[in-house]
C-alpha cells in the first residue's frame, strides 16, 4: 500500500502556518495568497497547535460581520488536530478522514513537527489513477486473450 510520503513527494510538502494570534483578516491573505483550503496555526511554525480553514473564517464572518476579520486565530481555530505521519498508509488516512469528516489532514514527522499536509482532494486524485491504470491492464489482460 502506498505511504504518506509517497505522497508527499509527488504532490510537494509545503504547509503554511499562521500565528496562534494572528487576525482572520491575515490568516484569509495567507489562505488567498496560497490558494489553500486551510492553514495550521503554530507558536513556532513548526508544532501544530490548531488549523484554520476558509469554512472557519466564513463562518465567523457570518456571525460578527466585517469585525469578525479582527478576531484572533485562535479563538476560533480547531485545537483537536488529527494528524499522520510520513509511514501511514493512504488508505488508513481515507478511513480515518471518512470517519471523522475532515478534508485535511497535516503530515508530523517523528520530532513533531509538521512536514505536509493532505487533502482528501490528494486521496482521491490518487485513487482514480490507481483505478485508471488497474482499468487499463484489466482491458489489457482481456484483449490480448
Amino acid at each position: 500500500p502506498m505511504r504518506v510520503s509517497e505522497l508527499l513527494a509527488s504532490k510537494g510538502d509545503l504547509v503554511v502556518t499562521v500565528h496562534p494570534d494572528t487576525s482572520l483578516e491575515q490568516a484569509g491573505k495567507q489562505l488567498a495568497r496560497y490558494g489553500f483550503g486551510v492553514l495550521v496555526a503554530s507558536e513556532d511554525g513548526s508544532v501544530v497547535s490548531g488549523i484554520l480553514s476558509e469554512r472557519d473564517i466564513v463562518r465567523k464572518v457570518a456571525e460578527a460581520g466585517a469585525k469578525g476579520l479582527d478576531v484572533k486565530t485562535r479563538s476560533i481555530m480547531t485545537r483537536k488536530v488529527y494528524t499522520c505521519t510520513p509511514d501511514d498508509t493512504l488508505d488508513d488516512l481515507m478511513r480515518l478522514m471518512t470517519e471523522h469528516h475532515f478534508r485535511h489532514v497535516p503530515v508530523v514527522n517523528e520530532e513533531g513537527n509538521v512536514c505536509g499536509m493532505i487533502s482528501m482532494s490528494d486521496l482521491v486524485k490518487h485513487r482514480v489513477v490507481e483505478l485508471e491504470a488497474e482499468t487499463e491492464l484489466l482491458q489489457n489482460m482481456i484483449t490480448s486473450r
